[in-house]
């Protein structure tokens, strides 16, 4: 989708960017740290990436979060098993599943209609208090049900 009056599409990557972000972890990586063992070391250059990017917006966050476990293994901080193993956890399909839900119930609308539903009940409309106790409820029944 290109800029209103112009024919350039937004940039996600930003090459300036990147380069001060890789200026200041190769100025890390070669500055010498004589008490810090080399393991880390290279978690702090990775600190230095991971908080570079994410700050500066450099690369979309989702990059940089794909991209940090990565570094781990090429700077020898841990193994492709433990910097990986994150992406196996349960509680990753866990959220997975519930944004498919989220995803399918805007678009059919249940959001919508839950909405209504409430701003309609008569006790709401009488006692506008009580739409706290019935945001809360649907909250938690939508939970329970996830």
């Amino acid at each position: 989708m290109a800029l209103p009056g112009t024919d350039e599409r937004p940039s996600s990557v930003r090459p300036g960017a990147i380069a001060v972000v890789a200026a200041a972890a190769i100025a890390v990586a070669l500055l010498p740290i004589p008490s810090l063992p080399p393991r880390a070391h290279g978690t702090l250059v990775l600190l230095v990436v991971a908080a570079g990017l994410w700050m500066s917006e450099a690369v979309p966050i989702a990059w940089t979060s794909l991209l940090i476990p990565a570094l781990a293994v090429l700077l020898g901080i841990a193994d492709a098993k433990q910097a990986f193993a994150g992406f196996g956890d349960p509680i990753i399909f866990l959220f997975f599943g519930t944004f498919l839900l989220t995803t399918a119930a805007f678009d059919h609308g249940l959001q919508a209609r839950l909405t209504r539903a409430v701003l309609n009940h008569p006790r709401v409309q009488r006692d506008p208090r009580s739409l706290l106790w019935a945001v809360s409820l649907c909250g938690g029944g939508i939970s329970a049900w996830v």
